[in-house]
């Protein structure tokens, strides 16, 4: 383009169809990766659901284990006296 020489009508149309062009390219990616991260949010509040869950229930399984093993020891040393 030759900057010497002003911009005629067809100019300045042609670059304003470039912009919006480009505008509406860049809202439509936009639209995608707030997809995208809207996705990879619920995925990671899955994994943590799960996570929190498994945690619980292996705490509870092991303080399970723990009553009933110091209930067996405790009915030991109580039956032998």
């Amino acid at each position: 383009m030759d900057l010497s020489t002003p911009a005629t009508k067809s100019d300045i149309a042609e670059t304003r169809a470039d912009l919006l062009h480009d505008i509406v390219e860049t809202r439509a990616e936009l639209v995608q990766v707030k997809a995208d991260l809207l996705q990879n949010l619920a995925d990671a509040r899955a994994d943590i659901l799960k996570w929190t869950i498994g945690v619980i229930v292996a705490a509870v399984a092991i303080s399970t284990v723990i009553v009933i093993g110091a209930m067996l020891a405790l009915i030991r040393v109580v039956g032998h006296q």
